[in-house]
């Protein structure tokens, strides 16, 4: 811009100075307070997006971890969250699933290459689906959630628990997108049917399982499957930017959203915790200096055109991990692959009014808290 246009437009200088003024308002830099953001400096980043409540829990290399909560239960403010409260986690479950799937596999319970069962299917595929496919989403199979049939079956019966081949029954007629092996395409129904295969592997359902194998031993107290019926009462609300005859999709209405129960995601998706156990879990899920984690282990990198996918784990940004969406809530369980430092961020939103979602935008708010405390030890 020259500066016959510098004099034309003073006015929409004024308005990006402005703009940037605000916005690192809103976003402090590391003041030497402590190794995570003080508390008004959190509420700062909750208000810019928009979500009533947050926990997150940092685990730094070689220190105790930091868990905290803030904010409220609900829009409303009857009451302050506290780290007793449990959010619904999304695909952040997947973690969970897909790490017992390695386990079992590293110790001959369960074979990656033997084909799953697809009777079920009126559309037969040309090549079998092998349980290595449904880790790595390379399956081509659809997801449920995009079927119109399946999305009016939840509205129309929001508290609804779902089980497996109820979920499955909504894509028995559509075609695979391409054939198994060939690319990436994340669909839920991988970890649906990777969860069946572990379930049968073990004759056990697949929450006895879990619970057996990876939560009790763990101490995970709080983590559960969501069940049927009305919503726990330790679980904060959720709430969700929604169009107005769709409140379990995206849009610009703040809805409500906590009476609709997440099992219509299956396994992959339908979890509850909050940080407390999270932080307990996450050094076997996805601590990399210790190589405890079969999901690390089991090269990450999926095979094919998508290069940030690998068996049940995401890689984005320097981190390593899963993030999670369903209605109501968002949460991410990371690992920063450059420091070491894990991370859990908890919100009772799922979605801000302008389409970003709060718990990515606070882990990357976090991480650089973090690594400036870091610095100046």
């Amino acid at each position: 811009m020259n500066s016959a246009n510098l004099k034309t437009y003073p006015s929409i200088i004024l308005a990006l100075l402005l703009a940037s003024l605000t916005a690192c308002s809103k976003s402090p830099r590391y003041d030497g307070s402590g190794p995570t953001p003080p508390k008004k400096v959190v509420e700062s980043w909750m208000e810019e997006l928009e979500t009533p409540g947050l926990q997150f829990a940092v685990l730094r290399v070689g220190k105790e971890p930091i868990i905290e909560a803030h904010g409220y239960v609900d829009i409303d403010r009857t009451a302050g969250l506290t780290r007793s409260h449990c959010f619904r986690i999304g695909s952040a479950s997947k973690l969970f699933v897909g790490h017992l799937a390695l386990v079992m596999a590293e110790t001959a319970e369960l074979n990656l290459a033997d084909a799953i069962d697809t009777s079920w299917r009126t559309m037969p595929d040309a090549k079998p689906i092998v349980i290595e496919h449904l880790g790595r989403h390379t399956s081509g199979l659809p997801d449920p959630i995009r079927n119109l049939d399946f999305r009016k079956a939840i509205l129309a019966d929001p508290g609804k628990h779902w089980l497996a081949p109820d979920i499955i029954s909504f894509i028995s007629e559509q075609e695979t997108h391409f054939d198994p092996g060939d690319r990436f395409r994340y669909s839920n129904t991988n970890t649906v049917l990777l969860g069946e295969a572990i379930a049968t592997a073990l004759d056990l359902p697949l929450e006895t399982a879990l619970k057996n194998r990876l939560f009790d031993p763990w101490q995970l107290e709080a983590t559960s499957f969501d069940r049927g019926g009305p919503p726990a009462k330790d679980l904060a609300k959720g709430y969700r930017h929604a169009k107005a005859d769709d409140p379990i999709g995206y849009g610009r209405i703040f809805t409500e959203v906590t009476q609709f129960n997440s099992s219509f995601f299956g396994c992959a998706g339908n979890l509850i915790s909050n940080a407390d156990d999270l932080a307990k879990a996450l050094p076997y899920l996805l601590d990399v200096s210790e190589n405890r984690s079969p999901l690390i282990a089991a090269d990450f990198v999926s095979p094919g055109k998508e290069k940030n996918y690998g068996f049940c784990l995401q890689s984005w940004d320097g981190f390593v991990g899963h993030r999670g969406d369903v209605p109501g809530y968002q949460a991410v369980m990371a690992v920063d692959l450059k420091s070491g430092n894990g991370y859990i961020v908890l919100c009772n939103l799922s979605n801000t009014s302008s389409g970003k979602m709060p718990a990515d935008e606070i882990l990357v708010k976090l991480r650089a808290w973090v690594d400036s405390a870091d610095r100046a030890e």
